[in-house]
């Protein structure tokens, strides 16, 4: 697992989990890595044809590319905006369906990845949206 961070954040940002918690959740899981801040916000990669509906603001994407390696990006959120029951949904909600992602991703044979698949989370306020593309 390699863990990297691009981006540090002001004093009013941070994001979803932290180095320790994200290695506890994703601890069983090789080939993965895992990037704090990339880039300020998510945009779609421009070869993927299929229009973005999620809301924004999107705080974690995971993509499984054809080497079948990993890649979980996380996004800065301002503080105020994450609320107890944020930081609960991640825990309970996000965390299994990205699990479940992954283990659906490597369940698949071979020849069934023909280019790269990403799972995406948005925070609307109140709840997490989801959001699958797949591009070449």
């Amino acid at each position: 697992m390699r863990i990297t961070y691009y981006r540090g954040l002001n004093e009013n940002e941070t994001y979803l989990a932290s180095k320790k918690v994200i290695k506890d959740y994703f601890k069983d899981v090789e080939g993965m890595s895992i990037v704090f801040g990339l880039s300020r916000e998510y945009d779609t990669d421009s070869r993927c044809s299929t229009k973005l509906t999620l809301t924004k603001p999107v705080l974690i994407s995971i993509s499984y590319d054809r080497e079948k390696e990993f890649l979980l990006s996380l996004y800065h959120i301002s503080k105020s905006k994450l609320t107890i029951e944020a930081a609960a949904q991640f825990s309970n909600t996000v965390i299994p369906n990205i699990k479940e992602w992954i283990n659906n991703q490597r369940d698949k044979p071979s020849t069934a990845l023909l280019g790269v698949e990403e799972l995406i989370f948005s925070w609307n306020g109140s709840t997490y949206s989801k959001q699958e593309l797949k591009y070449l």
